[in-house]
């Protein structure tokens, strides 16, 4: 192949070489890496979305994309959790606190103390995720997202239950049923609030609470299956 030939195909190369180098970056832009994550999470491969989402997370700005930031923070760290990876976990929202504290987003704000207060929950740090959820509480209410504040009011009431509070339990578990209500198109996000009241309840050992929280739960599955949802041997089996 002569000279003729070989430069024709150099300045090929230099003209799609960019369009080339361009296409890969935007295939690994922090956006299609989240879309990307999501996937894998909803197929159940939370290790290959904790590893898309850390990469986004590479490729952020924290102090200029905070939001995004705090969100993909969030999500990586709810994959290190399902992956039984704590330490990870904890480690992903403490190197994010630094941002977090500074940012003004009350929504993403109580999102991420909401996380970081179910971790501790879950590794059995009562004080720690008593702290976090009350910050992601505060932060929660002012936002008034019904959607937000059940979720957490269900950790915060699963706390308190930790620690033999029935009673203050079964009153946040009220209330978030109250805010669950609200998201009339989702009627399903009632049976978690009613579940936990009717645990609660069990626990206490309130015979006539836990009929009503059981037929509460009944009639909403009922609601949600199409079926009739009865059971005629509860009052026998309560004996009441």
């Amino acid at each position: 192949m002569n000279i003729r030939h070989i430069f024709p195909l150099l300045l090929l190369l230099f003209i799609f070489q960019p369009f080339s180098e361009a296409a890969a970056q935007k295939e690994n832009s922090p956006d299609q890496l989240v879309a990307r994550g999501k996937e894998f999470c909803r197929n159940g491969d939370f290790e290959y979305a904790a590893l898309s989402w850390e990469q986004a997370l590479s490729r952020l700005e924290p102090e200029k994309e905070t939001g995004m930031y705090m969100n993909i923070v969030v999500h990586l760290a709810g994959a290190w959790q399902s992956l039984g990876h704590h330490q990870k976990s904890l480690k992903a929202l403490r190197s994010a606190l630094p941002v977090v504290e500074k940012a003004g987003n009350r929504y993403h704000k109580a999102q991420f103390f909401s996380a970081l207060g179910d971790l501790h929950l879950s590794l059995g740090n009562a004080d720690k995720a008593d702290k976090y959820l009350e910050k992601a509480l505060d932060h929660a209410r002012l936002t008034k997202y019904p959607r937000l504040l059940t979720s957490i009011l269900t950790d915060a009431g699963n706390l308190l239950a930790t620690d033999g509070d029935y009673e203050g339990a079964f009153a946040v578990f009220t209330e978030s049923l109250v805010f669950a209500d609200q998201l009339k198109d989702e009627p399903e996000l009632k049976a978690d609030p009613l579940n936990n009241i009717l645990h609660v309840t069990s626990l206490a050992g309130d015979v006539q609470e836990i009929v009503a929280a059981y037929w509460q739960s009944a009639l909403l599955a009922s609601f949600l299956l199409g079926t009739v949802f009865v059971n005629r041997e509860l009052d026998v089996m309560f004996d009441v």
